[in-house]
């Protein structure tokens, strides 16, 4: 990790933190090594598939988590090491492409922006007044809360044997990859679901299934990126034998008692009250904030 001081006037500090693409390549092995017992997928038995396999697969969206937990981590570093108390959430941006990140093309970047709490002289509190903010609970809040996560639980539905796969479709595919005609590990798999437009598979292979129908049966072309963590088909062309077995269309979950169960909760009514005490809570942080904010400011 590299940190350089960007700025130290009056209470603010910022600070711009690199971290290394094959550090964070390290870090993207040893999840992947430590989740590997507990994964299950078709056609291997439970717990043995191979890294490289869940690495194609999963690799971007394990790096997803990777980077995440590493900006918590060298943000509480940085806060630590150069003994700051801060006044509020830092502010953390950041500077690279983060699909570039996620892929391993490009080092974690970002700039830290930390608001510190100031020395100052004890103060009779009973001098002191503020205005606390109090808010009204929207039930409209809770519905917009409750949609947005019937939206990230879509469920897929068959579609006729005639319909034609369209982006944010899915498809339920064989496929059997080769590389100068030649099988290789990880390169197949039966009865696999594919989200097209989701970016999980190698650059065009989802692109060339739009239009697909059920039963149609293609040879998929792609070529590995030169950057492939795979290094022995990193810049090769690779042809993938595919069946389409079904074509399926996305639709958002019913917001009802059984999507409530699914969430862990009895009902839907245990669901919007839980969303309700998660919303005003979030009300209570801002108002302890502004609150806090103006003591700092009498200060």
């Amino acid at each position: 990790m590299q940190v350089k001081e960007l700025k130290a006037e009056g209470l603010s500090r910022s600070y711009e933190i690199t971290i290394k693409k094959d550090d964070l390549a390290k870090k993207l092995e040893a999840k992947i090594k430590e989740m590997q017992p507990e994964v299950n997928l078709k056609g291997f038995r439970p717990g043995k598939v191979p890294a490289s396999h869940i690495r194609k697969m999963f690799g971007q969206s394990i790096m997803n988590d990777v980077v995440q937990d590493t900006v918590a981590e060298t943000t509480q570093k940085t806060i630590a090491d150069n003994k700051l108390r801060p006044a509020g959430q830092p502010k953390i941006e950041l500077r690279a492409n983060g699909e570039d990140v996620t892929k391993g093309k490009a080092d974690l970047e970002y700039t830290l922006e930390v608001e510190t709490i100031p020395e100052f002289e004890p103060v009779d509190p009973k001098t002191l007044k503020f205005t606390r903010l109090t808010t009204d609970l929207d039930e409209k809040l809770v519905d917009e809360r409750i949609a947005e996560l019937a939206k990230g639980q879509k469920t897929y539905k068959k579609k006729a044997k005639t319909a034609k796969a369209k982006k944010d479709d899915a498809v339920l595919i064989n496929f059997v990859g080769r590389v100068d005609g030649e099988a290789f590990d990880g390169g197949s798999m039966d009865g696999h679901q594919l989200v097209l437009g989701s970016g999980s598979f190698i650059p065009g292979f989802e692109d060339q299934l739009i239009g697909a129908k059920a039963g149609d049966k293609m040879d998929v072309t792609v070529t590995f990126p030169k950057d492939y963590q795979v290094e022995e088909l990193a810049g090769q062309e690779a042809v993938f034998e595919t069946e389409v077995l079904e074509v399926q269309g996305a639709k958002d979950a019913e917001v009802d008692d059984d999507f409530a169960k699914k969430l862990g909760l009895d009902d839907l009514k245990a669901l919007k009250d839980a969303i309700k005490g998660q919303l005003e809570s979030e009300l209570e942080m801002q108002s302890r904030m502004k609150i806090k904010r103006a003591i700092l400011d009498e200060l």
